[in-house]
């Protein structure tokens, strides 16, 4: 897509464009698909494609080790270069390299290199590139001059110690995918960054020490993958600011939430209109303690009313709570017709019972912990519904419960497909059904000191 190869046909989006081409060379033998060493699902070429795509490309394709000569404008010709370091080498990387007809420039390692340098004057004389790999490199910052690159579709700065990135890079007008997960040091966005009208994919450390997002970020229209939206005090980093961006898809993780405090802003933010959706996070910072019991109620009651607020669309199929302090739970959380899949409430102080959810037709995997007003799981849990309840439970985690004390019984019907129970960290738990223990076949139970019985 950076290079320009994929058109636009019709409305469709480009990415789904280009996984068709991508399946039906896979359906043709072109891509094989492997198992890497974290088990993950990945593809490589077929190896008498790949040769013959080397012998193709011989002439503008060039792939070599790394080394600190000024041997770059050997590849004059080249159109594709992709530069292999070792992690213990400095990287520098001179104005030497010249050359106006490479649309691809990749630096590659499997660690990450100690140190590295961009002169200033570098990106002068790579004006025409379309995609700029510089991962794992150990550079610092980026060069002012990166504006120089107008034709910059993609950018990858991942597992670098860049703390701060150049306003500079806001006119990089054709920009669609920046990359900077992994730069444990990234502090801020770009306050212009509104001004990257054609960015799609936006990928950082939800994790990281980002605070809020630049002003109007709202302008962002086009984006399709986020993966945070850090929510600010000021007016124009606030959470309407999502209103607009309904194309997002995959993940989105909402940080810092107790900053809304007006209910407008969480009716604006439209998370109702973002169906392309599949997992939301939804995330509050702990209260500090000692909170005045009046304005303690008050914190309560606000993030009540903005959780049922930020009703996400049916097609989200996982759903994450952290740290609300409200003590209800939204209607829309157990509206039969969601297609949850999964749900995991962590840190909900003060909530004392557990949301019905027997109901949803599609929830395979509960997890919930750090429930520390949670006493009983009642018949609430399971809901009013005559029919079987939690009809596609597959997995079931309880973790650091301190208050839980009793588990009353499961009717026989209920979590038909149930098979992994596990249990920890419940020290006052007295109490467990007979079925989730000895009729499944995997449960485990630690931690749990004052239970009774274990069938």
């Amino acid at each position: 897509m950076a290079e320009g190869f994929i058109q636009p046909v019709g409305a469709r989006r480009l990415e789904d464009l280009g996984a068709d081409y991508f399946h039906d060379l896979y359906s043709r033998s072109f891509f094989q698909q492997y198992k890497n060493t974290s088990n993950q699902t990945t593809y490589k070429m077929h190896d008498l494609i790949h040769d013959m795509a080397r012998v193709v490309s011989k002439d503008i394709c060039f792939h070599t080790k790394y080394n600190s000569s000024d041997c770059y404008p050997l590849f004059g010709n080249a159109c594709h270069l992709s530069l292999l370091h070792d992690n213990s080498q400095h990287i520098e990387l001179k104005a030497s390299l010249k050359n106006e007809r490479l649309r691809t420039f990749l630096l590659m390692s499997t660690n990450v290199s100690s140190r590295g340098e961009l002169h200033p004057e570098l990106f002068q004389h790579l004006q025409f590139l379309r995609v700029l790999g510089l991962s794992s490199i150990g550079i610092a910052e980026l060069p002012d001059s990166v504006d120089k690159l107008e034709y910059l579709r993609y950018l990858n700065l991942s597992r670098n110690p860049i703390s701060h990135l150049p306003e500079s890079m806001c006119r990089l007008a054709a920009l669609q995918t920046l990359k900077l997960t992994n730069c444990p040091q990234l502090c801020d966005l770009p306050k212009d960054m509104k001004n990257l009208a054609n960015l799609r994919h936006l990928h950082f450390d939800v994790k990281g020490q980002l605070q809020s997002m630049p002003l109007q970020f709202g302008r962002l229209t086009n984006l399709q993958t986020l993966s945070a939206y850090i929510v600010g005090r000021k007016e124009g980093n606030g959470i309407g600011e999502l209103k607009n961006v309904n194309g997002l898809r995959g993940s989105l993780c909402i940080k810092n939430i107790e900053h809304v405090l007006d209910l407008k802003d969480a009716v604006e933010a439209k998370l109702g209109m973002k169906t392309c959706l599949d997992k939301l996070e939804l995330q509050w910072r702990k209260l500090r303690s000692g909170l005045d019991p009046q304005l303690l109620d008050r914190r309560k009651n606000e993030q009540a009313e903005v959780l049922a607020n930020l009703q996400p669309h049916e097609n989200v199929k996982e759903l994450v709570i952290q740290n609300y302090c409200g003590v209800i739970y939204p209607d829309w959380l157990s509206q039969p017709w969601r297609k949850f899949t999964s749900i995991h409430l962590q840190g909900l102080k003060y909530c004392d019972n557990l949301p019905s959810l027997g109901q949803l037709p599609f929830l395979k995997h509960f997890a919930i912990s750090d429930l520390p007003s949670l006493k009983y799981v009642d018949h609430n849990f399971y809901g009013t519904c005559n029919a079987a309840t939690f009809p596609s439970l597959e997995s079931f985690q309880l973790h650091d419960m301190s208050a839980l004390l009793h588990w009353r019984n499961v009717s026989n019907d209920a979590m038909p497909c149930l098979n992994t129970f596990t249990i920890h960290g419940c020290p006052n738990l007295i109490s467990l059904p007979h079925k989730l223990l000895s009729l499944l076949p995997y449960s485990s139970v630690s931690n749990c000191g004052s239970l009774q019985a274990v069938p």
